[in-house]
Parts: C-alpha cells; sequence; structure tokens
C-alpha cells in the first residue's frame, strides 16, 4: 500500500512535531480538515512536497497561523 505522506504539527512556539499520516488521519486529508492530537484541534492549512513525501501541515485551530492561512474569501452573489 502507498504512503499517505506525514503530518507535521506546527505549535505556536516554534516546536514541530512530524508523524505518520494514517497513524493520525483515517482518510485522504484536504485543506481546512481537523484533527485532535495532544489535546487540542489542529487545522490543515496546507501541503508541501518534500522529496516525494507529502506533508500535511497543521497549527492548532485558533491560532494565528491558522486563521490568517485558512481565512474564507467572500462569496460574491448574482
Amino acid at each position: 500500500m502507498e504512503s499517505q505522506g506525514l503530518v507535521e504539527f506546527r505549535y505556536p512556539n516554534g516546536v514541530v512535531v512530524t508523524g505518520d499520516c494514517a497513524q493520525h488521519a483515517p482518510r485522504t486529508l484536504t485543506k481546512s480538515d481537523e484533527l485532535e492530537y495532544d489535546g487540542r484541534r489542529w487545522l490543515m492549512y496546507d501541503r508541501e512536497d518534500r522529496g516525494g513525501v507529502t506533508v500535511h501541515l497543521f497549527s492548532p485551530l485558533g491560532s494565528v497561523g491558522a486563521t490568517e492561512t485558512s481565512r474564507a474569501r467572500p462569496r460574491r452573489r448574482f
């Protein structure tokens, strides 16, 4: 079976914890998905490729990084 990649939890104080995606997520992740880790809710705000491995980037839900990068765009109604 092919690897789902890695998840990277980035704490506001600069600490980064990386783990196997299959261990933390039951399905394929997409931007704005949420996970629970270390007693907190985390928001996926981006994804990057590192040498052929997909790394899903998470920040704590409600933190500055999460709200800035996941801000919804206003919808235009016609």
